[in-house]
């Protein structure tokens, strides 16, 4: 997924975001961004089925990414 500066995610506040979490329950995927120097959005890191991760930044705790897509085959399951 590619960001333009101009889609810049802002906080109600007037702050702006430097870090960026793109989840994709249905791939198991987790993209992470970063507002770079020149206040571009940069890929930092791009993971997929993996069930635990050290994503910044929080690379300092090993988070569980099964929480995030748990149940999903049951929904999809039920859909079919």
């Amino acid at each position: 997924m590619w960001l333009h500066d101009a889609e810049a995610a802002r906080l109600p506040s007037g702050r702006q975001l430097t870090w960026l979490w793109f989840i994709e329950p249905n791939a198991r995927a987790l993209e992470v961004h970063h507002l770079g120097p020149r206040k571009r959005w940069e890929v930092e890191m791009v993971v997929q089925d993996v069930t635990t991760v050290c994503a910044p930044p929080f690379d300092a705790v090993e988070l569980d990414l099964t929480a995030l897509w748990e149940g999903l085959a049951d929904e999809e399951a039920g859909r079919g």
